[in-house]
């Protein structure tokens, strides 16, 4: 598998004096929902999966990743085999390390946090374990302010997972979202959105995200049909993409894919990761 993208900058516009004008800083990430560690999914089974997983991100070396379903141990996992990586999130039982993590991870030579934080996907968003709308499950969304080395621009990226069960908790969880987006104390920075949205592109609440982001996959694919992200271990993806990323206008998309891996006939997860490479240009020096 060929790497999506370099650690360096690209696409370089020289005046005619040979002034550097502008710079476009190539950015590629993976939204990738890596189930939540359950003894019974034997063969599938976490400790079956890591390895398998670990090879996934050391080969396409995302500079983003938006996990979701990783439970503490996973995590810790996840960084001891990618130390490259650091992470930014907290678990959604208890704020702290209880549950499953909407996680952000970045490259460690790439960027530099300036901010974070995590809300819950209910009426009171900073009080850890509650929701509101009919969901069963806890629900977060995890950001981080991110500051490039190399150029010195900016981004915000947001991780969550909706709810797959209350069409209510997704409707107001990707309301608050966007909310949350508007409302960010930077608001020249550009935005990033991955999620596990337990949603096709025609749900309401997908179509809200849609509404005010760009649709990654949809940019570079907008035709595609066999477009399932979630398949259960069974082989076969069911009809929806509900795994997706989405990005504010500024970023220009050049690359998307669904990753349909099968390294020996085994499986990284029940959902398939979903990657994209945009960039982002610098403003004139």
């Amino acid at each position: 598998m060929t790497r999506l993208t370099p650690l360096t900058l690209i696409a370089v516009v020289l005046g005619t004096r040979g002034s550097l004008l502008m710079a476009e800083a190539m950015i590629s990430v993976l939204t990738f929902n890596v189930r939540v560690a359950v003894p019974g999914d034997a063969p599938h089974h976490w400790e079956a999966r890591r390895p398998l997983i670990d090879s996934f991100i050391d080969e396409l070396a995302p500079d983003l990743v938006g996990l979701q379903e990783a439970l503490h141990h996973q995590l810790d996992d996840l960084l001891a085999d990618n130390p490259s990586y650091a992470a930014i999130g907290v678990g959604r039982e208890d704020g702290t390390t209880k549950g499953e993590y909407s996680a952000v991870l970045y490259r460690r030579d790439r960027f530099v946090p300036l901010n974070s934080g995590t809300f819950w996907l209910s009426d009171t968003p900073e009080n850890p374990g509650s929701r509101s709308w009919g969901n069963h499950y806890t629900r977060v969304c995890t950001w981080a302010h991110l500051r490039l080395e190399d150029s010195g621009e900016t981004l915000y990226l947001f991780n969550t997972h909706l709810d797959h069960e209350s069409q209510s908790a997704r409707e107001k969880g990707a309301a608050l979202i966007l909310d949350r987006i508007a409302a960010r104390p930077e608001p020249a920075s550009p935005v990033i959105l991955t999620g596990d949205f337990n949603a096709g592109e025609a749900n309401p609440a997908v179509a809200l995200l849609r509404s005010v982001l760009i649709d990654t996959f949809r940019v570079m694919h907008p035709d595609a049909v066999d477009v399932g992200t979630f398949h259960g271990f069974a082989g076969t993806c069911a009809p929806d993409r509900i795994d997706a990323i989405f990005v504010s206008p500024e970023f220009k998309v050049t690359a998307a894919a669904i990753h349909r891996l099968r390294p020996e006939g085994r499986y990284l997860s029940d959902h398939e990761p979903v990657s994209a490479t945009i960039t982002l240009p610098s403003p004139r020096d």
